[in-house]
């Protein structure tokens, strides 16, 4: 019994010293060369891209490899990309190895400028000869997910361009593979693209939570910072690749000083929103540059060149062509302000403010309030009493 004790114990003692050789083999500089060369010849006969690194790591747990200062370059048809990354981590699950399709659990990059650009000439001919449908494209990105053996990719820190058009930091991003679907967890610190630049630039960050099939995304939430105020959206996109059969049910909820409006509005020639809270929720439906949105908003403590008051209740529709109040009640001490029959405050596509008059009940109003804002034309305030 003795003599069997000793044997196994020889045998672990023997099991622990070849894994320390083995271990530090992994580790050192030939494998780490050896490693590098072939996953550079793979690369470049695969994907017409190099890669080089300064340093490859195993790890025990989770079972896996960690690259260090990546450098990656290529080009896929008119495409060209560069990668710099400080890590590119990649992790297996121990008992995929006893498996015939082998899948990697996870692929984590940290500390990146990702830079992608599309030669101009060749992005216009692509347009003017695709003869595949949104349904095709949809398949076909679908099929490409499925066919990778990826299960999770994790994104870190990453700044990432195209085409000096569009440029974002992602300050982390999980996308996750389901059997149907895409789930898909972020936040980005921000987001510039050229063509929005107006109004992008007025937003701080984005976060947010999608299921992605093939036939819609479901927002479970999406958060909007800008300045002060936050803004969540949740619903669910159909058609979502088609920007004009692309249809959209959402909820909004949020809160924001009244001043940020002037951001995304322009009618500071007709009179500024200066101080006060809005806080709002309600509704966004519509297909491809179509909405309706019907929304509640309260105000506390606000003044403007209009009116101004303790709170504030009001019911507004927006669609692409205009602002319309439908109602709005007004309270600031004794002073009490509804109104009778609504009014359109903005047309959108002519930019002209308020052409009808303002129907309105007031009591105990001060002149100083309900007579705030006056028109060059006299028509545009009626008040009863």
């Amino acid at each position: 019994m003795k003599r069997i004790n000793k044997f196994f114990i020889l045998f672990i003692f023997m099991m622990f010293v070849s894994f320390g050789v083995t271990w530090e083999a992994l580790q050192s500089k030939w494998v780490g060369d050896q490693v590098s060369r072939i996953f550079t010849s793979y690369l470049e006969s695969k994907f017409n891209a190099t890669a080089t690194f300064e340093n490859l790591e195993f790890r025990v747990y989770p079972p896996g490899a960690e690259i260090q200062n990546l450098k990656f370059a290529g080009e896929e048809g008119d495409i060209q990309f560069l990668v710099n990354a400080t890590s590119l981590g990649v992790f297996f699950n121990a008992f995929d190895v006893f498996k015939t399709d082998f899948v990697i659990e996870e692929i984590i990059l940290e500390d990146a400028d990702i830079s992608i650009v599309q030669n101009q000439k060749a992005k216009k001919i692509s347009k003017s000869t695709s003869t595949l449908s949104m349904e095709d494209v949809r398949n076909k990105i679908f099929e490409t997910i499925n066919l990778l053996p990826i299960s999770r990719l994790s994104i870190k820190d990453v700044k990432l361009s195209w085409n000096q058009e569009v440029s974002t930091f992602v300050r982390f991003l999980k996308v996750t593979k389901g059997d149907e679907s895409i789930g898909v967890v972020s936040a980005i610190d921000s987001l510039k693209i050229e063509k929005y630049k107006n109004y992008l630039n007025q937003i701080d960050g984005f976060a947010f939570d999608l299921s992605i099939l093939k036939e819609r995304i479901y927002i479970e939430n999406l958060e909007i910072n800008s300045d002060l105020g936050k803004v969540d959206l949740s619903g669910s996109l159909i058609n979502y690749l088609d920007p004009l059969k692309a249809k959209f049910d959402l909820r909004l909820m949020g809160a924001l000083p009244l001043k940020s409006l002037h951001d995304w509005l322009d009618f500071d020639k007709i009179g500024k929103l200066e101080k006060g809270v809005a806080k709002v929720s309600g509704k966004i439906k519509g297909i491809g540059k179509k909405f309706e949105t019907n929304l509640t908003v309260e105000l506390e403590d606000f003044v403007t060149d209009f009116v101004y008051g303790e709170k504030a209740h009001a019911k507004i529709k927006i669609n692409n062509e205009k602002i319309i109040f439908q109602e709005f009640e007004l309270i600031h001490k004794k002073q009490k302000l509804s109104l009778i029959n609504p009014f359109e405050f903005l047309d959108l596509k002519t930019g002209k403010f308020v052409e009808e008059p303002i129907v309105v009940n007031a009591n105990s109003m001060q002149m100083n309030n309900c007579l705030l804002y006056t028109s060059p034309s006299p028509r545009c305030l009626l008040y009863t009493s």
